[in-house]
């Protein structure tokens, strides 16, 4: 067979209700396998679609939304998107969207506004703490406040959108 006429197989599709990974770059194949298994738990009917009532009463059980109110804030917020239910793949691509990217604006106010629980329009210290426990990190608050006052340069102590975009772009490039 001459060369040219050897043509590229064409790219596996990704399955129907399978989140398409190139628009998931935060998770590897095994971390959808993972997804999928606590996914589902809640597909009581098996046909690849839950009701997210279900996730929340569940995660206020273990307590999920005092330990890490980021996780919670999400899931909520897809319950508020999809009242009707979700499908797996929308599930893993929203997650995805919401965690915002570090490469553009709109990427990092996705970021902010996840991180951004109670819709306070602002990080504060106390958040800063919040969001360090949920990651297993302890930072003393001397330190939270120099980081705040100057890097992120809010001496009110409060990182709106705007500063959490300068502080980003600044260390990332």
């Amino acid at each position: 067979q001459d060369v040219a006429e050897i043509k590229e197989a064409p790219a596996p599709k990704t399955p129907k209700n399978e989140p398409d990974l190139a628009k998931c770059p935060d998770f590897t194949a095994q971390d959808v396998a993972e997804i999928k298994e606590a996914f589902d738990i809640f597909d009581h009917s098996g046909k690849g679609n839950i009701n997210l009532f279900d996730m929340i009463g569940y995660l206020e059980t273990l307590k999920v939304n005092e330990k890490y109110p980021t996780v919670y804030a999400l899931i909520e917020r897809l319950q508020n998107k999809f009242p009707k239910g979700i499908s797996f793949k929308e599930f893993v691509e929203y997650i995805q969207y919401s965690l915002g990217d570090g490469e553009t604006g709109e990427g990092l106010t996705r970021m902010f506004e996840l991180l951004d629980v109670e819709d306070k329009k602002y990080l504060d210290k106390a958040r800063f703490h919040s969001i360090a426990r949920e990651i297993g990190e302890h930072i003393p608050d001397e330190e939270l406040e120099e980081i705040i006052t100057d890097y992120y340069e809010c001496p009110n102590g409060k990182v709106d959108v705007d500063a959490f975009y300068k502080f980003m772009i600044k260390s990332t490039f």
